[in-house]
């Protein structure tokens, strides 16, 4: 069998004469050259490249045509930023200005990447015809104005450009990142200490206050201002569909006049004649020895008296009645205790069942009350939240502007205000319509609906058929890819549903002759990453995957999206996929660990360049997460091996070794009377006790890093403690006297260096090591440089700071990559170990929850405690966004895939927001069917069978 090498496709504009026409202007596209990219390493060796046909081949020529709008939907692998660069390139064939073409795309350095392919490809078309030199010659000099933007970029250069029309000051600058917690925090204390005296005279900011208390209000409220472009306009429309007159007071006593009505219906159980309301039934039938029914029976017979009374007192006979008929998920009980009974008195066993079937009732009555309540109690909240969140916020935007500074979102909020208020600033808008004619958007289904919203303002005025873009060599055009499949950035506000809007927002842009007989969605699915084997059971998984329907943005694969298998020849005994479980996470660590060992001396892969099979190298190999809590195991399997790994952003900057030693540090040098701080400095590798010696010094660990202890605490040590000791009486206290003399950086300069502390940083992942440290000096020394900082106001910011910060990048570094999944994102790997598989998310709930509802239109949002629709509709939410999530880290693999688990005995039990608990069942069994057995084979739906080579258990690898 001939294993085919991936490289791009070159998407041809000729015809078959070698020349196509781009509005009335003939193009000639050399035939003499096939160029190998970085993103679309495909199928063919570079030799078969131009005998190879795709199938989607008539949808990349549509969309490398300048002269269409198109939305194309690019599954992954199958180069889609090719086919931008090409359409890119035909633009400025045809006689279009760079300055005239906006390319945006969603990260620095994909824009890089991109800018120097065009570069390259410009230089190539030089060598090869008459025109590209010509071409060249024209470019070379201004190559500057070929700019590929980030959105953040481009919004910053539209505010610089026009300051005062956007009400800036012309001197605006970005805030550093590392200053944004601050900000956040200052604004968020505002708002709270103006909450608590609103709260006199506002009942709905004193509900909110006191279900949430402060410490949670203040962490809800710092991150609903982070996210302030999404949640303010889902705040008013959510306020918009309740009435304005709901009062936490009425509703409650409204609730009890319900609650009474309803329970003085009858008891259909009994005879008509001894009817009883269902309230006297289990009053008068419970057990006179249980002393939670005595309390409940005594609280719904006083329910008329207590209509009338406090409030506070009414709600806390609500949280009893909850507490008693509901179960802690909020369902109805369905089982009561009633006690010990004479199973031969007819009475008592009457008696029960009265009991028990009056319970039943009550309890969904009660569930029904409290539904309501809460869904009623929760707006009332939502407006304190409102109300908090205009504070904070306004407060937050007072602080950056007095310093005249934007951050990432008020950039964006500024540019799309500025571009809606255009038609009052005509000079400006005559300057910025006739400057881009052409649109070019790189991994649409990231965008939020704001982003969006900027890009449709821009290309707005073609629909109305206004604008000087119409004097341009082209009509203007606008080109969108993206995959709705790989949609993954929810949390961030990419909304995956935009690109519907998109679609039809594009078609119904008005072309300069008319209507065009072409459709403005193409659609590609060719890989050129993947052997045969991966993409049949990519195709088959996905298929299998459980679909929604229903909801608004629910994961779709479709035949459409289904890859074409080159070559569908591939022998089963060359299976691509294998298979690690283990009974813990440290198991299957080791195990994959000892996997990589083999493949590093024994494996070979395809060469991504020339198709020929070579030996494989550190670089070759990425290790997969969905979060980031179990990557300390495999560093440390990996340590033991000597197998050198770097850890990518997403993995826990904070939680490393190195970071959380200089965070000890910092955090001792700014307060060395704490007994905490002095024990986590004690324990760190600057100073490096025992457990034990920090249990023996406990009560006086100050002390202990200054003087020696007294003697029968000494004699207590080890030798090596009492040594490690002394040696410590010798230099910190000069490192204390250094916090007075020296700025912070500086003072911890010269304790890296005394300590000799990156001699304690041992092998491994020595370079990955040295880097984080090099990263948190730099975070040190801009916090620095803000202006006043002593050590623990720089303690203080770097805290602050824990969960915002990845790891340090380090370039051209051989070892296997850990990443989560949203970091491999764009990236691919010849082999691939997607781990932890079962592990979940959990149901890690803020104390304010924004989604919304299946159709997309209405946002809900719940304050805890109260139950509300909010609940079920965010976990359908991380589901469809678990399944996109799978979908990417499988489509990361080239040659190899590797799925790894901890099962629990016989079974494999996923966690909830786990990556396995969106797995087909059939798939799942086959899977355990694996366990003890050493062999798992799953037929896909298409009647393939997929086979997984199993690794051995760590206990049965050789040492």
């Amino acid at each position: 069998m001939v294993i085919i090498q991936s490289v791009r496709i070159v998407v041809s504009i000729a015809s078959s004469a070698g020349t196509r026409r781009f509005a009335g202007k003939i193009m000639t596209n050399s035939p003499k050259r096939q160029s190998v990219t970085s993103d679309a390493v495909g199928l063919v060796s570079s030799s078969e490249a131009a005998k190879t046909v795709v199938p989607d081949q008539a949808a990349r020529d549509a969309s490398v045509d300048p002269t269409r709008n198109v939305i194309l939907e690019a599954s992954a692998g199958t180069g889609k930023t090719s086919v931008l660069v090409e359409r890119y390139l035909n633009l400025l064939r045809t006689g279009v200005h760079p300055s005239n073409i906006l390319a945006i795309t969603f990260t620095r350095q994909a824009a890089a990447e991109m800018r120097s392919r065009i570069v390259k490809e410009l230089r190539l078309d030089s060598a090869e015809s008459r025109e590209g030199q010509v071409r060249w010659l024209e470019l070379r000099d201004r190559l500057n104005e070929i700019t590929i933007s980030t959105i953040d970029a481009f919004c910053v250069s539209l505010l610089q450009e026009f300051p005062l029309e956007a009400g800036l000051e012309p001197g605006f600058t970005l805030v550093d990142e590392t200053e944004i917690p601050r900000v956040v925090q200052a604004a968020t204390d505002c708002a709270i200490a103006i909450g608590n005296r609103l709260a006199a005279d506002d009942p709905n900011v004193a509900m909110l206050l006191a279900m949430l208390g402060p410490s949670r209000t203040h962490k809800a409220l710092a991150d609903l201002i982070r996210r302030r472009l999404v949640v303010t306009p889902a705040l008013n429309d959510f306020l918009s569909r309740w009435p304005k007159s709901l009062d936490a007071e009425v509703v409650c006593r409204e609730s009890i006049a319900e609650l009474r009505q309803r329970l003085n219906s009858n008891f259909h159980s009994l005879p008509s004649s001894e009817a009883h309301s269902v309230l006297e039934t289990f009053c008068d039938s419970g057990s006179t020895e249980n002393r939670k029914f005595l309390v409940v029976a005594q609280d719904l017979q006083g329910l008329e008296r207590l209509a009338t009374g406090d409030v506070s007192r009414i709600r806390a006979v609500l949280e009893r009645l909850r507490r008693y008929f509901l179960t802690q998920k909020g369902k109805p009980r369905r089982r009561f205790t009633f006690g010990d009974i004479n199973t031969a008195n007819q009475a008592d066993i009457f008696r029960k069942q009265q009991f028990l079937e009056s319970a039943a009732i009550v309890s969904k009555v009660v569930y029904d009350i409290l539904l309501r309540l809460d869904r009623d109690l929760n707006v009332v909240c939502v407006r304190g939240v409102r109300r908090l969140l205009a504070i904070g916020v306004k407060e937050y935007q007072r602080d950056l502007e007095c310093r005249a500074l934007l951050d990432f979102d008020g950039v964006l909020e500024r540019a799309i205000t500025l571009l809606r208020q255009m038609d009052e600033f005509s000079q400006s808008r005559y300057r910025l319509e006739s400057r881009y004619h052409h649109v070019l958007v790189d991994e649409f289904q990231d965008t939020s609906r704001a982003q969006w919203e900027l890009v449709s303002l821009l290309v707005q005025s073609w629909g109305e058929g206004s604008g000087l873009v119409h004097e341009a060599p082209l009509p203007p055009s606008v080109f969108v890819v993206g995959d709705r499949k790989q949609s993954i950035y929810r949390f961030r506000g990419a909304d995956v549903t935009v690109m519907n809007e998109a679609i039809a927002a594009i078609e119904g842009l008005r072309d300069r002759h008319g209507p065009v007989p072409w459709s403005a969605r193409q659609s590609i699915s060719t890989s050129f990453r993947a052997v045969p084997g991966l993409l049949r059971f990519i195709n088959d998984l996905f298929t299998s995957v459980e679909k929604n329907s229903i909801r608004h943005n629910a994961f779709r694969f479709d035949q459409k999206d289904q890859f074409p298998v080159i070559d569908p020849k591939q022998p089963p005994s060359q299976s691509p996929l294998r298979l690690s479980l283990s009974g813990t996470i440290a198991d299957c660590a080791q195990s994959i660990a000892s996997e990589v060992e083999v493949l590093l001396r024994e494996g070979k892969v395809r060469d991504r360049h020339t198709a020929r099979m070579r030996s494989i190298e550190l670089s070759d190999i990425a290790v997969l997460f969905r979060a980031r809590e179990t990557n300390r195991y495999f560093e440390q399997a990996f340590e033991r091996l000597d197998i050198p790994t770097c850890a990518y952003k997403g993995l826990g900057f904070f939680d490393t070794d190195e970071v959380k030693d200089i965070r000890a540090l910092l955090r001792y040098l700014a307060n060395p009377l704490s007994e905490l701080r002095a024990a986590a400095f004690l324990r760190s590798r600057f100073i490096g006790v025992s457990d034990c010696a920090l249990a023996e010094l406990a009560g006086s660990l100050c002390d202990a890093l200054v003087r020696m202890p007294e003697t029968e605490r000494v004699t207590a040590l080890t030798t090596e403690d009492r040594n490690i000791l002394e040696c410590a009486h010798y230099v910190v206290p000069g490192w204390l006297e250094l916090v007075d003399r020296l700025p912070p950086c500086e003072v911890l300069d010269h304790v890296i260096a005394a300590s000799a502390y990156l001699t304690e940083l041992g092998s491994g992942q020595t370079v990955q090591k040295r880097e984080n440290i090099k990263k948190i000096r730099s975070l040190v020394r801009r916090a620095q440089n803000r202006g006043y900082a002593t050590m623990q106001r720089i303690s203080d910011q770097i805290d602050d700071l824990v969960g915002d910060v990845p790891n340090a990048v380090v370039d051209a570094f051989d070892a296997v990559s850990l990443m989560t999944v949203h970091a491999a994102k764009g990236l691919e790997f010849p082999i691939v170990f997607l781990v932890d598989l079962g592990r979940g998310t959990g149901s890690h709930s803020t104390a304010i929850n924004l989604t919304f509802n299946e159709t997309g239109q209405a946002p809900l949002f719940s304050v805890s405690p109260f139950r509300t629709n909010e609940d079920g509709a965010e976990h359908l939410n991380e589901r469809e966004e678990s399944k996109r999530l799978l979908y990417v880290a499988l489509t990361r693999a080239r040659d190899q895939l590797y799925l790894s688990m901890v099962t629990n005995k016989s079974s494999i039990k996923p966690s909830r927001g786990s990556l396995a608990e969106v797995f087909p069942a059939s798939f799942l069994s086959s899977l355990e069917a694996a366990i003890g057995s050493g062999r798992a084979e799953w037929i896909g739906p298409s009647g393939d069978a997929h086979r997984f080579e199993v690794l051995p258990a760590s206990s049965e690898i050789p040492s």
